[in-house]
């Protein structure tokens, strides 16, 4: 079978009844809870609140579609929040030795390419485990990070603050970057070769391999795109926020995204997801994080209830796989 045979007969792979049932059911479920909670809370709906929500799952929402991309290929990526805080550190830095913003923009896509770059060697030729591998990365990604900024926050010029962190009209230039990010590649990903080829490997690797799809250069090139948006995130996240410092990746950042991502239709497993399934994950993530807050539930309290749901989440993505074997 040619590889233009088989990446058509991986084209609609995403599309799968069962996998369009599971993902329909797990956003439709998502949605319900966000709903049915939000009516003992009618101020979630007020258009001051959806916004805010949309900006502040903009970043999530971004590095959630890098993850959708390596975890389509059968991989998973630990180290994008930290890839993200450390290009961000770096950029900060870079902007205020130099006051100059594009060279920073150029040091916080640099870096964050290059640990793309080096997951994707360390998994790809190397053949290390995706989950060791990306570890390894977060490790060495939050080590700098520390060292770089020594606890402290690095601010950012107001200039660099004005272009990636104010409202252009009614949409904030976060969310608008974000619905890009997310055009593009869920064009790319849904509607190209490239992106039929990473289906068919999340599939059957060896399948894949036989028909002679170059899954090496496939593997290194989706790593790739995780650090591309790691870095973008890292932009729209130090511009809202005015600084960077060791803050922009929480301990549950790396949960946030992974766990976006499998609500918006990805899985462990790998084959199966979509960017746009990213955002609605990343919505309803944050959304939930946002209603637990208007109920005036304590930080600590979040943590623990959304790691109960990401035990949910993660049975359910079990219970998929297995549903898509039979």
């Amino acid at each position: 079978m040619s590889i233009q045979r088989y990446c058509a007969k991986k084209k609609n792979a995403f599309m799968n009844r069962k996998d369009k049932t599971f993902i329909l059911a797990s956003l439709a479920a998502g949605a319900v809870l966000l709903l049915a909670i939000a009516f003992a809370k009618p101020g979630f709906y007020s258009g001051k609140n959806i916004s805010s929500i949309l900006i502040q799952c903009s970043a999530v929402a971004i590095m959630a579609a890098g993850q959708i991309y390596v975890m389509v290929s059968g991989g998973i990526d630990l180290s994008i929040p930290s890839v993200m805080m450390l290009s961000g550190c770096i950029g900060a830095l870079v902007m205020r030795q130099t006051n100059n913003i594009l060279l920073g923009i150029l040091s916080i896509m640099a870096v964050a390419v290059l640990a793309g770059l080096f997951n994707g060697l360390s998994v790809a030729k190397l053949k290390i485990n995706a989950f060791v591998a990306t570890m390894i990365t977060m490790l060495i990604a939050n080590g700098l990070s520390l060292k770089v900024t020594k606890s402290s926050s690095i601010p950012v010029p107001q200039e660099f603050t004005g272009l990636f962190g104010k409202y252009y009209g009614p949409i904030h230039a976060n969310i608008a970057v974000m619905i890009v990010c997310l055009i593009v590649l869920q064009f790319v990903l849904t509607k190209t070769g490239f992106g039929r080829c990473i289906y068919a490997i999340g599939t059957n690797e060896k399948s894949a391999q036989a028909c002679g799809i170059k899954t090496d250069k496939v593997k290194i090139q989706v790593f790739l795109i995780s650090g591309v948006l790691s870095g973008i995130a890292a932009i729209v996240l130090t511009a809202r926020i005015a600084s960077s410092s060791l803050s922009l990746a929480s301990d549950s950042t790396s949960l946030d995204v992974i766990a976006a991502a499998i609500v918006g239709g990805a899985s462990i497993k790998g084959g199966v997801g979509t960017a746009v399934g990213a955002f609605a994950g990343a919505f309803i993530i944050n959304g939930l994080s946002n209603l637990l807050v208007l109920f005036g539930i304590d930080y600590y309290s979040i943590q623990i209830i959304k790691g109960m749901v990401f035990i949910f989440i993660t049975y359910f993505d079990t219970v998929r796989a297995k549903a898509r074997r039979a």
